[in-house]
């Protein structure tokens, strides 16, 4: 079991594959920790199965294959921090306004 299991969970980053012919799909939870722990420890191929069909995703050219018909298709990674609320640590506050001009007070 990987040690980033915990730290680099799905809620973090999600995997998508694209086939020859077929819209991205986002990885499932387990391959796609799976995949982040395998990406976050350097790793250049990981094995995963998604949707009974066993992959190898080769991290050096982001691609996968699927093994049972040799089809290769495209691998991404995202980032879900881009589309939280907020990024900024909770104890900050918003950024004061000026009243009069309704812009934010620069420091």
């Amino acid at each position: 079991r990987c040690q980033f299991d915990s730290i680099m969970s799905s809620d973090r980053y999600q995997w998508y594959y694209e086939l020859p012919g077929e819209p991205s799909r986002p990885f499932q939870a387990k391959p796609n920790s799976r995949l982040e722990c395998a990406f976050q420890g350097r790793v250049r191929k990981c094995h995963c199965v998604e949707d009974s069909n066993p992959f190898v995703v080769d991290f050096s050219t982001m691609t996968l294959t699927v093994q049972t018909t040799a089809a290769v298709g495209n691998v991404h990674r995202e980032d879900l921090a881009i589309y939280s609320e907020t990024t900024f640590p909770s104890n900050w506050g918003p950024q004061p306004m000026d009243p009069k001009t309704e812009k934010p007070n620069m420091c």
